[in-house]
């Protein structure tokens, strides 16, 4: 029995040591910042953000771990707050615009990470640009990462419901609606959905195998030891489309449901609404290198995309934004969806061309 306890200390004393000389390489390797995929480095490189300030600490600021998210009812999650060198956010979970008037007419600016700003510092957003294209008014940047267009419709509704009023609501959307239904194969879905169906209810005792296979799991997909053991990986590529035409339509028959959701709120509380479908690679005439390595990526998703956009340049409410870089061959685009800070500006004066004279009859 003795022998027994003695190999038992000895195998514990072991997991122990090996346990704690696993923290241990964790802690160095996110100490170096390795996580175990593509170095950041190469986005900052990119041709679009060759000549952008502080690209390279920007993205450093993006993903080292600090930017993080909490629950919000309905819309799944929000940003939490965070104040960073070029990135900040207020205890509501909206980001900073710095170049905003502190008062004037009222500008709620709602979309996806284009809007939020990924690959800006905050005074290089859509949402700042506008703000000193319009000068006297009071802009808001409630862009989400990830977000879909009704996550932003619901993220309207309540601030509605809290007594907030603005005067002109615009809206910023294309990708992740269609991102939505590639990755997902389905319309209308937020694209965390998976995420929060797994969590359902996993607290309940008798689902305690179902959370401790997920603790486990979440654990090796976070490690970065383990993440150098798999190496950077294929990337998954998005659900095969066989009809684009018939996908587009369904991503934008959901769309264009919010869309007049969202008009019917303006009508009844007394605000404008305006809709922009956004620009990507998919619609640039004219490509640096980097451009077509980023577009050979998303090579999937060119089919679907690029039949809705032609549904879109049909409709007399949204404003197709797909032209706006038109033969200009100067690099703007990071990737496929995400713009340098001097791409966001050019988005945003063809935006504020459409809001100037809204407000100025307001």
């Amino acid at each position: 029995m003795r022998r027994f306890l003695r190999n038992l200390s000895a195998v514990w004393a072991a997991l122990g040591i090996a346990a704690v000389a696993w923290l241990g390489l964790e802690l160095v390797l996110s100490a170096f910042g390795s996580e175990g995929g593509a170095p950041l480095v190469d986005v900052a490189n990119t041709d679009a953000l060759a000549d952008q300030a502080q690209a390279a600490a920007l993205f450093d600021e993006l993903y080292s771990g600090r930017l993080q998210h909490r629950f919000e009812p309905f819309a799944h999650y929000r940003m939490k707050a965070y104040a960073g060198q070029h990135v900040n956010v207020n205890a509501d979970g909206w980001r900073a615009t710095p170049t905003s008037a502190a008062d004037g007419p009222t500008v709620w600016v709602l979309g996806g990470s284009t809007i939020w700003g990924m690959g800006a510092r905050d005074e290089g957003t859509i949402p700042s640009h506008l703000a000193r294209a319009l000068r006297s008014a009071r802009v808001e940047n409630l862009g989400q990462i990830g977000y879909t267009s009704t996550q932003e419709l619901i993220t309207l509704l309540a601030r509605l419901q809290a007594g907030e009023r603005p005067d002109v609501v615009v809206f910023y959307d294309g990708v992740n609606d269609l991102l939505s239904l590639l990755k997902l194969g389905r319309a209308g879905l937020p694209l965390d959905v998976p995420r929060r169906e797994l969590e359902f209810n996993i607290t309940r005792p008798d689902e305690l195998p179902r959370l401790l296979k997920a603790t486990v799991a979440n654990v090796a997909r976070k490690s970065k030891v383990l993440g150098l053991v798999r190496g950077t990986g294929e990337r998954q590529p998005a659900r095969p489309i066989e009809d684009p035409e018939r996908a587009a339509q369904d991503a934008l028959r959901a769309y264009l449901a919010n869309v007049a959701a969202a008009q019917g709120l303006a009508e009844r509380y007394g605000f404008e609404v305006m809709f922009f479908w956004q620009p990507t690679l998919f619609g640039k005439a004219k490509l640096s290198a980097s451009e077509k390595a980023a577009l050979a990526e998303e090579a999937s998703f060119a089919p679907v995309y690029r039949a809705a956009q032609a549904q879109v340049a049909t409709s007399t409410v949204v404003v197709d934004l797909s032209d706006v870089f038109g033969e200009d061959p100067a690099p703007t685009f990071f990737d496929f969806c995400h713009l340098s800070e001097a791409g966001n500006l050019r988005v945003a004066d063809r935006i504020a061309q459409v809001v100037a004279p809204v407000l100025e009859g307001r």
